[in-house]
């Protein structure tokens, strides 16, 4: 298509895994104040889980999008230097930019899918459905616009299971698995093009499995202050007790080589469009035979949506037969 785009990543994992020990000077204080917000919602919506396999006991807050601190208590510990410092040696960067900060609180349950996060694309990142996002990424067909992003993990749980896999070396070779205990324990690395997932998370005989609770459970305080009640719209479903609960912040930066490279994203001289994405989209599906066509208004065609999903999956099926339950 002529396009002459200044890339801002290369097509590969860049990011090594940084490890990042006491990561908050005051992790108790910091576990106290997501464990005050409470209940807690699931991280997708009832409809999300219609074909997935069913919901899990997989909960989520978040606490700064964009870079909009959206609960005040994050304010605290949002520009964290251990993490910024993390960033900077995983990608070799100089200018890094914090933009996000969510928590995943996990019950017992199985392990999670191999997964890539949604990599912010220059130019896209508030325009189009969230549909188009998973398209743009799970293609490869855009990685010169994608903005170099890093995720800082840092875990808290003690259980004998629940730990963190990972493949830095890419899904054919052997993956690095951090084993619990670990309590504020940060991990910075490229969770945006590097497989991850997280562990089965308790006893075997604990563990929830997808579907049992419906998509509009909530974790909520038991009335003892301690413990935690899983309630869905059949009432009570499970209590655990404290030390059965993972929590996992994410922390999210965009990460620059340079000023440069910033100056790029800042300017938004080479950014990605609905006429790009499209129009290389058009282009890829010919080339590989598809009969598939992209509609006048593509994303308004739920038929078309559904087609262009399943001819551009998940990348992680070709290497996971975890990826592809549900």
């Amino acid at each position: 298509m002529g396009l002459n785009v200044q890339a801002l990543r290369p097509a590969h994992i860049i990011a090594k895994v940084v490890r990042v020990e006491n990561v908050f000077d005051d992790p108790a204080a910091l576990i106290a104040a997501v464990d005050a917000r409470a209940p807690h919602g699931l991280i997708y919506g009832k409809g999300g889980y219609e074909k997935t396999g069913g919901a899990e006991p997989w909960f989520r807050e978040h606490w700064v999008t964009d870079g909009n601190i959206k609960v005040a208590e994050a304010e605290r510990w949002f520009h964290n230097q251990k993490l910024i410092a993390g960033a900077k040696e995983a990608f070799g960067a100089t200018v890094i930019r914090p933009q996000g900060m969510i928590w995943n609180i996990f019950g017992p349950m199985i392990a999670g899918r191999p997964h890539f996060d949604i990599s912010p694309y220059r130019g896209i990142e508030r325009d189009g459905p969230f549909w188009m996002h998973v398209l743009v990424h799970n293609s490869g067909l855009f990685i010169p616009w994608a903005v170099p992003s890093t995720t800082g993990l840092v875990l808290f749980y003690g259980g004998r299971h629940g730990g963190f896999e990972c493949w830095p070396d890419g899904p054919d070779k052997p993956s690095r698995i951090e084993e619990p205990p670990f309590w504020n324990l940060g991990l910075v690395t490229d969770n945006e093009f590097m497989f991850h997932r997280p562990l089965a998370i308790g006893e075997p005989e604990e563990r929830v499995s997808p579907g049992a609770f419906g998509g509009e459970a909530k974790l909520h305080r038991n009335p003892d202050g301690r413990r935690w009640d899983v309630i869905d719209d059949n009432g009570l479903f499970v209590t655990w007790e404290p030390e059965q609960i993972r929590y996992s912040l994410v922390w999210k930066a965009m990460a620059f080589k340079d000023e440069r490279a910033a100056q790029i994203y800042d300017d938004h001289s080479d950014d990605l469009t609905q006429d790009i994405i499209w129009g290389i989209i058009s282009d890829d599906l010919k080339a590989r035979g598809s009969s598939l066509n992209v509609p006048k208004s593509p994303l308004e065609d739920r038929v078309f949506r559904a087609a262009i999903l399943a001819e551009y999956p998940n990348p992680g099926t070709r290497y996971f037969a975890d990826a592809r339950r549900g």
